[in-house]
């Protein structure tokens, strides 16, 4: 008797581990990626175009992988704010502008870390508002030598 009762709580345990890596599976299949291009450098990107989404941000990741990193997309030009807000590791931010259909990096904020919380971190006020801000690991900007006007090609 108590050899089924074991028998049936692994088979239960089993089951559910089965439905939980299932979820997370989906979910990894289901989160938006594509490539973003500075300078002949592709950076695959996690896209993040809903609020919730950007709320989130990489808050809670343990990291990022070398040329990998998110991508905030704006449906406006705008000022976006950055904080470091339960993050884990230190990042480098790009905010990219799209001037009269010219997409480039307008401004970089290099080796941010989690330590500056809750300090927000804007665009400079003399550069025009932004449709896109770049999250890559801290020492990609410097690694890959991207300066302010490198063009920027987006696929979405």
């Amino acid at each position: 008797m108590l050899r089924v009762k074991r028998s049936k709580r692994k088979l239960w345990l089993g089951l559910f581990l089965i439905l939980i890596g299932s979820g997370i599976i989906l979910w990894s299949l289901n989160r938006q990626t594509t490539r973003v291009v500075i300078g002949g450098d592709s950076i695959v990107v996690d896209v993040a175009d809903e609020e919730h989404e950007q709320v989130q941000g990489l808050s809670g990741r343990a990291g990022l992988a070398p040329n990998r990193g998110m991508l905030f997309v704006y449906p406006e030009p705008s000022r976006p704010g950055f904080w470091m807000k339960d993050m884990r590791f230190d990042i480098d931010i790009v905010w990219i502008g799209d001037d009269e259909g010219q997409t480039s990096i307008s401004a970089v904020l290099p080796y941010l870390t989690p330590q500056t919380y809750p300090q927000v971190f804007a665009p400079p006020e003399d550069i025009p508002p932004v449709r896109y801000v770049l999250e890559v690991p801290a020492g990609t900007v410097d690694r890959l030598n991207w300066q302010v006007g490198d063009l920027v090609n987006i696929k979405l």
